[in-house]
């Protein structure tokens, strides 16, 4: 018997894998699709790189990189554009260089963790407040989809502190942190997750930087974590001790990913980067929603590998963007798949949940626009 379930959007709560049970109905899903409620469309010419989007004030913050420097946007949902600045260089206000998206605080006020400090605005470009940190991330990301998470006062995130050692040397595995807590009143960061010892990454094997890129989605009290390319997702209660409460193996069509290799070499660094990546993860009422580039087969690989003409590269390159597209696939709580999404032309990547609502960005890589859209769309099973 054929009949739908419209989600409801929301963060609910998880425990542990023996004690999550999906929905009975869950097993009975036989499609899913995006259906598309709402829409923002922002006038600009340009490459828009959005940061963050709110409901409530209605606003939008996104920027435009430049060779000499970064203008931030602030743009309305129904006036478009209401200002532009650029708050880098050695002005006293300068924010120094983006560590994580810019973040909506209010109707009148944004958040910027910034390289000198985390900063506060209005939408004027006004500085309102400043506290300097001595933080020094790793790597980071920025973009609609990534970013941090807030969480009362304070922002889930990728660990800015540094371990004693390099990913080249197999303590590093061990002793990292992946993700933090981040206090922007008092530009203070807590680590608070490592590895945990069934994980990929402590299988004694070495990989390459940024293939453990968590990406990371919460719920009441809960951190729901994917480590870049391992297909497994790690529950986490939120609070001290920050222990691990499941550990749920998940089945992606088609996903080829690294396994790590016994010995470490340079040619790692470029050499994953053909195989498949978990790009982003959200809890979505009793289901997760995950995206992920599935990474090329052993046939594509191989000739990736061969040397190829500067002709024959971009050929092979075209093809590969064609044949190869990010996927996103609705999970139950235990990690069953449950259906596959065509996405259409919405960037799964780019998923976002703000004030229980479920955002995505249009993209069409073949077109040159001179708008952005934005969807707020609903998730359908059926």
């Amino acid at each position: 018997m054929n009949f739908r379930i419209i989600i409801i959007l929301g963060l609910c709560s998880c425990g542990a894998k023996d004690n999550v049970s999906g929905d009975e109905d869950n097993q009975r899903v036989k499609s899913a699709s995006f259906e598309k409620i709402d829409s923002v469309t922002i006038e600009f010419l340009g490459n828009p790189v959005i940061h963050d989007l709110d409901p409530v004030s209605q606003k939008v913050v996104f920027s435009d990189f430049k060779e000499d420097q970064t203008n931030l946007f602030i743009a309305h949902f129904k006036d478009g554009i209401m200002s532009s600045f650029s708050k880098e260089g050695d002005m006293p206000d300068s924010y120094g260089s983006m560590n994580a998206n810019a973040t909506i605080l209010n109707d009148s006020t944004f958040l910027v963790y910034g390289s000198k400090g985390f900063f506060v605005y209005d939408y004027t470009g006004k500085n309102i407040s400043k506290i300097k940190h001595d933080l020094q991330l790793n790597y980071k990301e920025i973009g609609m989809g990534r970013g941090m998470t807030a969480k009362g006062d304070k922002y889930l995130y990728w660990n800015a502190s540094r371990p004693s050692m390099r990913h080249n040397d197999l303590r590093f595995y061990h002793e990292a942190y992946l993700l933090s807590w981040i206090y922007p009143e008092t530009g203070k960061a807590e680590p608070i997750i490592q590895f945990p010892e069934s994980s990929l990454f402590r299988s004694g094997k070495y990989f390459a930087r940024d293939s453990w890129t968590p990406v990371f989605t919460t719920s009441d009290e809960f951190i729901h974590v994917v480590f870049g390319i391992e297909p497994v997702i790690y529950t986490f209660r939120s609070s001290l001790p920050y222990s691990i409460l499941s550990r749920i193996p998940i089945e992606l069509p088609d996903y080829q990913y690294f396994k790590g290799k016994d010995s470490y070499h340079t040619e790692l660094e470029w050499l994953w980067l053909n195989y498949g990546k978990i790009t982003n993860i959200k809890k979505v009422g009793d289901f997760f929603l995950v995206t992920y580039f599935p990474g090329y087969d052993a046939y594509d690989r191989e000739i990736s590998a061969s040397n190829l003409s500067p002709n024959e590269r971009k050929e092979f390159i075209t093809k590969m963007r064609e044949k190869y597209r990010n996927r996103v696939v609705v999970l139950d709580l235990n990690g069953n798949l449950l259906a596959e999404i065509d996405p259409g032309n919405l960037w799964p990547s780019s998923t976002i949940i703000r004030n229980g609502e479920l955002w995505m960005m249009e993209f069409d890589p073949e077109v040159e626009l001179d708008y952005f859209r934005l969807f707020k769309v609903s998730l359908k099973l059926e």
